[in-house]
């Protein structure tokens, strides 16, 4: 729904968020971004209501995101797609939206993290298959990422195209899914797919493609031996 830009309200972050980790820095985080455009408030359904101007035509959009992290999804796991369920259904999918922390900087938060990621996207499949969804690499990102959004939707509006910012594909994931700093190569990425190495995150996530001899073999032959090490280290540690 579009409304009067002369009626344009701030971008809101709940308060509640001071209480939970680990979250509790981002309500001071987004209100030293920017104190003019952020507003801390009590909010029910969600954790940021975002607003996006579209300075040419004049109205606004509110998009209205749940933050997820690990933590999250094992202390709230039965509430969390029921959560996004009803956010989706009073909104539309292409007004709520979901941020997930991964936080690269800790390599064994970072690991568990993707693959509690993965699981989550498994399940939002039966829900709500179109929810945008925005990775977060470390909380200090985030007034970055809410920025990028804004500036990617208001340029979708102007040239007509609504485009919702997400992840979908294989590919856009696998290469973080390896040990040490290194991601793998797109190439790598690619040929494990097209060569059915793999065929989906429920496949490594079961681990019944990489956990016998035969699976092992494919992905050294691919990959070579040492990006097949940091990636057979990530999914079988």
């Amino acid at each position: 729904m579009d409304y009067l830009a002369s009626e344009t309200p701030m971008s809101l972050v709940c308060s509640t968020l001071r209480s939970r980790q680990p979250w509790s820095s981002v309500p001071t985080l987004l209100l030293q971004s920017d104190s003019r455009t952020w507003h801390e408030s009590s909010l029910l359904s969600h954790d940021i209501s975002l607003t996006i101007e579209q300075e040419h035509a004049g109205t606004f959009d509110i998009h209205k995101f749940v933050l997820l992290s690990k933590t999250d999804l094992e202390t709230e796991e039965p509430t969390v797609p029921t959560r996004i369920t009803q956010l989706c259904q009073d909104l539309g999918d292409a007004r709520a939206g979901v941020i997930f922390l991964l936080d690269q900087d800790n390599e064994q938060e970072h690991g568990d993290a993707m693959k509690a990621f993965m699981e989550l996207q498994i399940k939002l499949m039966d829900y709500t298959p179109n929810i945008p969804i925005l990775l977060l690499t470390s909380l200090d990102a985030l007034p970055a990422t809410l920025k990028t959004f804004q500036d990617n939707f208001a340029e979708s509006v102007d040239d007509g195209i609504q485009q919702q910012v997400k992840i979908d594909i294989p590919e856009d994931l696998l290469g973080c899914c390896s040990t040490g700093e290194n991601m793998l190569s797109t190439q790598a990425i690619n040929t494990l797919v097209r060569k059915q190495v793999i065929f989906g995150f429920r496949d490594l996530l079961d681990g019944d493609k990489l956990e016998n001899h035969e699976g092992h073999r494919m992905v050294k032959e691919t990959l070579g031996p040492e990006d097949a090490k940091r990636f057979l280290r990530f999914w079988t540690r």
